[in-house]
């Protein structure tokens, strides 16, 4: 029963993660192989989490179905990649 707004969840650089990505992670990560996929897969995260809310709000329940699914895995990779970067410390 949350009401959400693509707007609020389209912009990868100001939830937990992204403050994290453009500052210290960067700072001290920046230069790992898999920090650049780490921020094009929150990016697109973000994106598919936008387009799910207006697809939700257009009733396209097929276009919101295929968005969960690539939501879930593209969650499963920025997790891997996290998991990747935390092995290297």
């Amino acid at each position: 029963n949350v009401e959400l707004d693509a707007a609020d969840v389209a912009n990868a650089a100001i939830c937990r993660l992204g403050k994290w990505y453009h500052g210290d992670g960067k700072a001290k990560y920046g230069s790992l192989p898999v920090f650049g996929p780490l921020g094009i897969a929150h990016e697109r995260f973000h994106q598919a989490c936008a387009e799910a809310i207006n697809a939700h709000k257009q009733g396209d329940t097929a276009k919101v179905q295929a968005l969960i699914a690539e939501i879930a895995l593209l969650s499963e990779n920025v997790l891997q990649y996290l998991d990747e970067i935390k092995s290297k410390l």
